[in-house]
C-alpha cells in the first residue's frame, strides 16, 4: 500500500499495441476484468478516480549482459525494465542505488583511477545483473501464467486466487 490509505493496483490484459479503451472507459474496463473477484478489488476500482486509470503498452525486454562501459553504469529501469507483474522493479532500482553507492564508496579514495572506478562497477553490474535478471525471468513467467490461454492452467490459475482468502491479498498489500 501507499500513504494515507491509498493503493497502487493494475490490471493486465493482451491486447494489440496502441489499442484503445472501451466506449465504456477504463474503470468499467477494469471493473468488468475483476468481475466475480474478490470484492476488495471492485471497492478499490471503484475508489479510484477516473482520471487517475493509465493505459500502457507493457513490452518485455530481455535482461542484457552489460550495463555500461569505464566509469558509466545504469542502474533502474533503464538497465532493467520489468512488467509490473511482480512488483519487483521499484525494489530492484532501490538495490541497484545501494549497489552502485556501495560499489563507489569502496574505490572513494580512487576516484581519479578510471581503472578502478571501472572495476567497481562492473562489480556492482554483474551482481544487480544477476539479481535482476532472475527478477525479470519471474515477471515473465507470472505474465504468462495470468494470461495463460491452456483450459487446465486456467482453471488452477483461478481456483488459486478464488480460494485464497482474503485476508491473504490484504496482507500482502501492507
Amino acid at each position: 500500500g501507499l500513504s494515507k490509505n491509498r493503493m497502487y493496483w493494475f490490471v493486465t490484459q493482451l491486447t494489440p499495441p496502441n489499442g484503445k479503451d472501451s466506449p465504456a472507459g477504463r474503470k468499467a474496463d477494469a471493473l468488468k476484468a475483476f468481475q466475480g473477484g474478490p470484492e476488495f478489488i471492485g471497492t478499490a476500482i471503484e475508489a479510484t478516480a477516473d482520471e487517475s486509470i493509465l493505459r500502457n503498452d507493457v513490452f518485455y525486454r530481455p535482461a542484457v549482459e552489460k550495463w555500461g562501459s569505464g566509469r558509466v553504469s545504469i542502474l533502474g529501469d533503464s538497465a532493467h525494465a520489468t512488467s509490473p507483474a511482480t512488483g519487483e522493479g521499484g525494489s530492484h532500482a532501490i538495490l541497484d542505488g545501494a549497489g552502485v553507492a556501495h560499489a563507489l564508496a569502496a574505490v572513494a579514495d580512487n576516484f581519479d583511477d578510471a581503472a578502478i572506478v571501472s572495476a567497481a562497477l562492473r562489480e556492482y553490474e554483474r551482481e544487480a545483473i544477476k539479481r535482476t535478471s532472475e527478477g525479470i525471468a519471474r515477471a515473465v513467467g507470472m505474465g504468462a501464467r495470468l494470461h495463460a490461454s491452456n483450459p487446465m492452467q486456467c482453471l488452477i490459475r483461478d481456483m488459486i486466487f478464488r480460494f485464497t482468502p482474503e485476508s491473504t491479498w490484504l496482507n500482502r498489500a501492507k
